[in-house]
């Protein structure tokens, strides 16, 4: 008895020795899983099930990259194992929000997505980062996959007309009009026009006044091009018939958004013309009708000129009764053979956005026999068969609209606009027509309201990013950031009266509290918000009282966890201003930041901004890579100072050669840091 419990005795003792002796070599310790060095990429077209491997390059030791054209199906297949046998799960983080995952319980999982054509899941916001995550319960381990997204250029599609037909010497004007899927711009062109044909490709109008001796059947190609390349071909086919004797028409017109037009009704006759009814329909929706004259015209000493309005559905009617010499003692003379206007339609059109660039049609309309005929001096009937009824419109241009674009500086929805907009309806200044128009950004049709300013304040604060570009006047501000016993202060040093501010902190775990403002800017209302790793703030007064020049701090707060802080400034006209920041030891972000390239796209270069973070030099590399991820060009290795920094890259490789039209990318290391962003340049 006593001889068993020294042996079990003996045993426990030998193994706790041993466990002691070999310590986290012992056979008690827990291995976290291992993935596979490289997932498995594949993709296929779509609609097809026929899957190839698509990618799969190893960079840097560190993860894989996988490619995927914009809607191929991307399957993406990741392996882990346990060195100790235990059941394992993986799970992913940071995928596409489309995309679709499985664990299939034996250390392999799998996840399909299918990028878009646009929009944030498309090659716009590539490269994707994702992590698979291995766990046996206890311990795990990540696996880092960048995914490719290569833009798939869609041909425009075109609208026009399939078929018109004219009457020889009468005008035949018509749109074409041409909108990509990709969202790029469009040129227009036609193909081999017809003699004497006029094409503008900025609004796609097409006039033509066919002469006797083009008669017969016309096609007129049409080509739409996009910015990559990608077109297609549309035509139309014009039917000129011989000239008849009388001629009616529409004129085409063309209005700002808001604006008012005149339209002509215009009349060519071969024999005296002494009487007309005409009947015209517009849509009341578009148009405001403001009323008819014949001041000018031809038929201004006519004795007896009216018109009244009636609706019909949803367009209202014009019916215009007019005779030259009434049953008096006067006598007036009838329109002699000749042609030109009889009259103008006045029109006020709509504040719509949706419609820019659009022609909205103006058309003679008919009820019975009598509408839209003429009569001759000597009383006889001229019939709707014996006349060529041609309609027309307005074209609506709204000029450069860029809704929230106020200040017109090419850059929307920043506080300069929320600024001269405050102005605006304090009765301090006074807009431009295309300023109104812009100004209309809540797009319910009323321009410059106080609503306006509400929608406006709340995209600055909750939109996304920070707007870039070059609608900055070279005024400088000082703004210095300094860290004062357990409170941070920022100071505006100014030449100017200002306005407003926007200031972004940015950082993983931002935090930004107990916001004071200066007894300067006590007149300046404060918005904040806080959405992911962004904390914004807006300065602006509604009752337009600016912040004094001089020097003084603007507000103070307390914070952490911030990476970068990012300010603009406007002057009390609504114009941004150039910013100078200046950081005093102690308040300077610690990491670092790569920025998004403007002007993207680009032709032919474009500005890459960084942040170096820390209280001295750091190493830093800034390298352009292709799709591919071969090296295109290394803009910058060397140390670089704490601070914000930016380098121009002229869209050239290594060997000062240009490069083609497509997708790059340009990646930031410093120490640990590595961040990639996508660029497009165009030619």
């Amino acid at each position: 008895m006593r001889k068993g419990l020294f042996s079990k005795y003996t045993i426990l003792i030998l193994s706790l020795g041993w466990a002691l002796a070999f310590g986290q070599d012992g056979w008690c310790q827990n291995h976290p899983p291992i993935f596979e060095p490289i997932a498995t990429c594949f993709a296929t077209e779509p609609d097809t099930q026929d899957f190839e491997l698509h990618g799969g390059a190893f960079l840097d030791g560190t993860f894989t990259t996988c490619y995927v054209f914009e809607q191929e199906t991307l399957e993406v297949q990741a392996f882990a194992s346990d060195p100790d046998g235990d059941s394992i799960s993986i799970s992913v983080l940071n995928a596409p929000a489309t995309a679709s995952f499985e664990d299939l319980g034996n250390g392999e999982a799998r996840l399909f997505w299918v990028p878009e054509y646009v929009g944030p899941l498309s090659s716009a916001q590539s490269p994707f980062e994702l992590f698979f995550v291995a766990t046996d319960g206890s311990l795990s381990s990540q696996l880092r996959v960048l995914i490719n997204v290569i833009n798939v250029n869609r041909a425009p599609e075109l609208t026009l007309p399939e078929s018109l037909e004219v009457a020889a010497s009468s005008q035949l004007v018509f749109q074409v009009r041409a909108e990509d899927p990709d969202l790029e711009d469009v040129t227009i062109k036609v193909v081999d026009p017809p003699p004497q044909a006029i094409f503008d490709e900025t609004s796609g109008m097409f006039e033509w006044t066919p002469q006797p001796g083009d008669t017969g059947l016309w096609i007129i190609i049409f080509q739409a091009t996009d910015q990559s390349g990608g077109n297609c071909l549309g035509e139309t086919k014009i039917r000129v018939l011989p000239p008849k004797i009388f001629s009616l028409s529409l004129g085409v017109g063309e209005c700002l958004l808001g604006g008012i037009v005149d339209v002509p009704i215009n009349l060519v006759n071969s024999y005296p013309i002494g009487g007309m009814e005409l009947l015209i329909q517009y849509d009341s929706s578009v148009f405001t009708f403001l009323g008819l004259s014949n001041q000018g015209c031809r038929t201004e000493n006519w004795e007896y000129f009216t018109f009244r309005e009636k609706t019909w559905g949803l367009y209202q009617l014009i019916k215009i009764v007019a005779l030259a010499d009434l049953l008096d003692q006067v006598s007036t003379m009838p329109l002699l053979p000749d042609s030109g206007t009889i009259a103008y339609l006045s029109f006020r059109v709509t504040t719509d956005p949706y419609l820019n660039g659009l022609m909205i049609p103006l058309e003679f309309f008919s009820f019975d026999f009598t509408d839209n005929t003429l009569s001759t001096h000597r009383g006889q009937f001229i019939s709707q068969e014996d006349i060529d009824l041609i309609n027309g419109g307005v074209l609506l241009n709204a000029g450069n609209t860029l809704i929230g674009d106020i200040n017109l500086n090419g850059l929307p929805f920043e506080v300069g606009d929320a600024v001269l907009l405050a102005r605006y309806l304090s009765g301090l200044t006074t807009l431009t027509q295309q300023q109104m128009i812009n100004s209309d950004v809540n797009q319910d049709g009323h321009m410059a309201t106080l609503s306006d300013l509400v929608f406006l304040i709340r995209h600055i604060v909750e939109g996304e990013g920070m707007p870039e570009g070059n609608g900055i006047i070279p005024e400088e501000v000082v703004v210095k950031i300094a860290e004062e016993r357990i409170q941070n202060r920022v100071w505006l040093e100014s030449e100017r009266p200002i306005g407003g501010a926007l200031v972004v902190f940015e950082g993983e775990k931002v935090r930004v509290e107990k916001v004071r403002l200066s007894p300067q800017a006590e007149d300046l209302k404060l918005y904040t918000s806080q959405l992911g790793d962004q904390f914004k703030m807006l300065l602006i007064s509604q009752k337009a009282k600016p912040l004094p020049a001089g020097e003084d701090y603007l507000f103070s707060f307390e914070g952490e966890g911030f990476d970068t802080i990012r300010i603009l400034v406007a002057d009390q006209e609504g114009k941004l201003l150039s910013v100078k920041q200046e950081y005093e030891r102690g308040s300077l972000p610690k990491k670092y930041a790569l920025f998004q390239n403007y002007p993207n796209p680009f032709n032919p270069s474009t500005h890459i901004r960084f942040f170096v973070g820390g209280e001295g030099p750091a190493e830093v590399t800034l390298k352009i890579y292709n799709v591919a991820g071969q090296l295109v060009k290394t803009l910058v290795d060397e140390k670089k100072s704490p601070g914000e920094h930016e380098e121009v890259w002229n869209g050239k490789n290594e060997d000062g050669e240009d490069v083609a039209s497509g997708v790059y990318f340009y990646k930031l290391k410093v120490s640990d840091y590595v961040e990639t962003k996508r660029m497009v340049l165009l030619k």
